[in-house]
């Protein structure tokens, strides 16, 4: 039993397709920010092959220390997290049952906003003044462009961002910083557009 409650944590049984699959909560990125990864069971089956503990079994002779591997417990275990519809992606709504949820919900509680005005004054100026360079049309649909992320956050946005400039150091970064605080864990920030463009870009 503790072993699976230890399971339970973070690792859930969940079919993608066809496929059964492990999906493991609180995974770290190369970019420091968390996520649900999906892992085939017999991935998980190495990984865990020599995981194992002990019990003891009465006999007549006195108990009997028998060994068990501990991750074949939860997998037979009835009370193991399980999802037998897959998994979905669902900020607005509960979703329906059998499916896990890979909403983490935001990085930040909007109640505490009061308590940074004076910080955001200096981020909106920033974003005005520096990243539009005073433009205020230009300002005013980056602004919508962030609350929509906010304000529907199961649609992906239509169009993305991209801020370039000749120096460095010049605070291009500093929205992309706010936003990430803003979105937790289903929020990468890149610096290279390998990772944005490339083939192995997992982590969007």
């Amino acid at each position: 039993k503790i072993a699976v409650r230890i399971f339970n944590k973070d690792h859930n049984f969940a079919l993608v397709g066809s496929t059964p699959c492990v999906a493991v909560s609180g995974m770290l990125t190369q970019f420091g920010n968390s996520e649900v990864r999906l892992f085939k069971v017999s991935n998980k089956d190495i990984e865990y092959g020599n995981l194992t503990g002990t019990y003891k079994v009465p006999t007549n002779n006195g108990d009997v220390r028998k060994e068990k591997n501990l991750w074949s417990l939860w997998k037979g275990s009835l009370s193991r997290n399980t999802y037998e519809q897959g998994a979905t992606f669902a900020p607005d709504v509960k979703p329906p049952k059998g499916y896990m949820n890979l909403w983490g919900g935001w990085g930040t509680d909007w109640r505490q906003g009061k308590k940074g005005t004076k910080q955001l004054k200096a981020i909106l100026w920033h974003c005005e003044n520096v990243l539009c360079s005073g433009n205020e049309d230009e300002f005013n649909y980056l602004m919508d462009w962030c609350a929509d992320i906010v304000q529907n956050p199961s649609k992906a946005p239509s169009v993305a961002v991209v801020m370039q400039g000749i120096e460095r150091g010049t605070g291009k970064s500093t929205l992309a910083h706010v936003m990430s605080l803003i979105c937790g864990s289903h929020c990468a920030k890149v610096s290279n557009q390998d990772h944005f463009t490339g083939k192995v870009n997992s982590h969007l």
